[in-house]
Parts: structure tokens; sequence; C-alpha cells
């Protein structure tokens, strides 16, 4: 459970759910804080959503988790790029999957910053802006709870810069392919993605590329306007530029898959202050 505070300037007789509405909170995070009296407070006292706000006030919300905690703690040494009390930026390693799913159980970086935070909040629930693949590594924002992942989805673009090392030599582009999930024959997703005109858009940027003659092999820096399942990876897999170490995708066979996400910014939506995160591979 947390508490946060709204200084309220002038609203011009806006109602309290309107004014919430602009902060950033969706109608379904609204409704869970209606549901009990007292976790809308105006000026210290409760109120309901439809009251206006028609001077300098004060709103203090009560936040409480309405989800319970499904994921084994695990005690791991993390690299934490970034913290703060709403948010947590952990440089993931490759080989380790982001959330549990079937044979890894207990061995995620969900587990290990499950056992991490909830040394200090009982009801942390892990919540990931973005999920990197098993063997992709790099910066993955994590939110520390309901308030803060909520705005962050409603309010926050995050840009991430992505590094690829791939075969061949390739120039900087753009590519617009759209990209389709195939089924197995009992209806359940396969893992591998496809280009398919039926599927859903994604555009990824090639915005430098750095050539290796000796090698045969290119460093490029990758911006992705969209965050499709394997985007980054299909995408160069579909131009004839596979990531070494993707055998998923046909790239050359190596000790890890060279994908790694080595740059977030965003605009902190509580201190409003710019968070540029770099991280090394």
């Amino acid at each position: 459970m947390i508490k946060i505070n709204l200084k309220v300037k002038s609203t011009h007789n806006q109602i309290i759910k309107q004014y919430l509405k602009d902060s950033g909170m969706s109608n379904s995070f609204i409704k869970n804080l209606k549901k009990e009296t007292g976790n809308i407070l105006l000026d210290g006292r409760p109120v309901f959503t439809n009251e206006n706000l028609n001077k300098k006030c004060l709103i203090t919300l009560t936040i409480k988790e309405h989800l319970i905690n499904t994921i084994t703690p695990r005690t791991q040494p993390l690299d934490i790029l970034y913290e703060d009390e709403h948010l947590l930026i952990i440089n993931k390693i490759a080989g380790i999957p982001t959330i549990p799913s079937k044979g890894h159980s207990t061995d995620t970086l969900a587990n290990y910053v499950t056992g991490y935070i909830l040394l200090n909040q009982p009801d942390f629930i892990f919540r990931a802006l973005g999920r990197l693949d098993k063997n992709t590594s790099g910066a993955v924002v994590i939110c520390k709870n309901l308030y803060i992942y909520n705005l962050m989805l409603s309010k926050v673009k995050i840009q991430k810069t992505y590094l690829a090392l791939v075969n061949g030599k390739v120039k900087p582009q753009i590519i617009n392919k759209n990209i389709a999930t195939e089924l197995n024959t009992d209806g359940t997703n396969v893992q591998k993605r496809v280009i398919a005109s039926y599927g859903k858009q994604a555009t990824t940027i090639i915005k430098k590329s750095k050539f290796d003659k000796i090698s045969d092999t290119s460093m490029l820096e990758i911006n992705i306007l969209t965050g499709r399942t394997h985007q980054i990876r299909l995408h160069l897999s579909s131009i004839g530029h596979s990531i070494i170490g993707d055998d998923l995708y046909g790239g050359i066979t190596a000790d890890r898959m060279y994908l790694h996400c080595y740059k977030i910014c965003f605009r902190h939506p509580i201190t409003n202050k710019m968070i540029t995160i770099n991280c090394n591979s």
C-alpha cells in the first residue's frame, strides 16, 4: 500500500475523476480506487470522484495492490542501473528469461527482482515494461507499484536503443514488415514469428552500421517504433542479416545471441526529470 499526494492548482470546476484521468490514470485504475471509501481524500476528507475541484487543494490517494504475488522469490545479485522509490532498472544478462515459463519457474529476472524488493515491500508484484527475450541482454524497466505502472503505460514513451551484431554488410535503413504469430494444430502459439501481410505492423530503424571486413559482420544501432515479439530478430533475418547466435532465425552459431538493449531514455512521470540509462553489454 502506498499513499500519493497530488497538489491541485487551478482546475476551473473540473471534477476529480477528470483530473485523475488528465494526470495519467486509466479508468480501470480509478475504478479500483473507488471500491473502498477513503482511498480518495480531498484535503483530508473522503470524497466521490464526481466532486468539483474549484480551488487549490490536496488529493491523497491510497493505492492498494489488488493482485497476489505468484512468483517465487529468489536471492541473486542484480546489476542495478537505476533505482528510486517507484522504478528499478536492471541490466539483464543473456540466458535469463524475464518472466517464469514452463521449464523456468524460479530462475528468471522476475524471481530475482521479487526476492530483492519483497525485503522492503511485502505487497510487491513484478511488472516489467517490455520483456527482453531470454537470450537478449540489457536494460529492463520494472515498476515497483501499481501507480507508477499505470503512469508509465499511459503517459511515458520509452525510447530504447539496441546493439546487434549481424552477418554481412548492412546499410542504415527502415524496415516496415508486418509480424504474425503462427499456431500449432492444437491452437497454441509457435515460438517462431513470421513476416505476413495479415500480421501486426512493425517498424525497425537501423540508425548506424559499422562494418568489419575481416569478420564480415556489422554492428548495428537500432531503434524500434513498435514492440512486437522477436521484432528485431525477425526483421534482420528477413533482409538476410541474422543476428550472430540467433539459431531460431538463421544466425551463425556463437556463444550467445548478440542483441543488447544498451540505452533507455524517458521522462519520469513523477519527478519530470529525463532519465537516460546507458548499459554495457
